[in-house]
């Protein structure tokens, strides 16, 4: 079982590894690790005690999770459905294990989901979404892996386009392109070009390279 760590770029072919490793917004899932690490750059003693109590209290005991610097002062809430996303996407990929070579085990989430992990927060009220599709997979990621108070999710049934009848559209125009609606989503839908577990800055991880697969050996 490998995991790509870097995506391809011109001729040069993608990276992999065999040291699996699965990142949320807060923490990074390591099947091979038994026991928590803290980022180095959280430097506050008290709080890197206080993260790791949390962690080791939550996680399950066949895996180990390092806190990410996105971590420092995370409430326990939003660390418990952290370490429930993670684990269950390390049991999907255990039931998939047994399949024939080669498969795809796991990739990490569409775009609207990764904005919801990786962006939403306790003063997210509401998102409203124009797809039914995107809807239906957004409400059960919300339920079970967002931790309370969980924002709440509409389908939009209006005519107009979705940013126009939000005025979004209008903003857009009025503002320098630079800072326009167009440009933000370019920045959402950027790849970095590491995976998610290599990232140190503690910066949002969402990347479909961080794939994990399982090859002919």
């Amino acid at each position: 079982m490998v995991q790509v760590a870097k995506e391809p770029i011109g001729t040069k072919g993608a990276r992999i590894t065999s040291h699996v490793a699965i990142a949320g917004r807060h923490l990074v899932l390591t099947p091979s690790g038994s026991r928590v690490g803290v980022s180095r750059r959280i430097e506050s003693d008290r709080e890197r005690r206080r993260l790791r109590e949390i962690v080791e209290r939550l996680r399950p005991r066949d895996v180990g999770f390092i806190i990410r610097t996105a971590g420092e002062g995370a409430r326990e809430a939003d660390l418990e459905a952290d370490v429930k996303y993670l684990a269950s996407a390390w049991e999907d990929i255990q039931t998939r294990r047994s399949a024939r070579a080669p498969m795809v085990l796991y990739a990490e989430p569409s775009l609207p989901l990764r904005v919801v992990r990786d962006v939403a927060n306790t003063e997210t009220k509401r998102i409203v979404v124009d797809s039914p599709q995107v809807f239906e997979e957004m409400m059960s990621f919300v339920s079970r892996f967002v931790a309370d108070p969980q924002p709440k999710v509409e389908l939009y049934r209006g005519t107009l386009p979705i940013f126009d009848e939000f005025g979004i559209g209008s903003r857009d125009r009025r503002q320098p392109r630079s800072q326009g609606v167009a440009q933000v989503g370019r920045l959402l839908d950027r790849r970095p070009e590491r995976g998610a577990h290599r990232d140190r800055r503690g910066t949002p991880a969402a990347t479909s390279a961080s794939a994990i697969s399982k090859r002919r050996c």
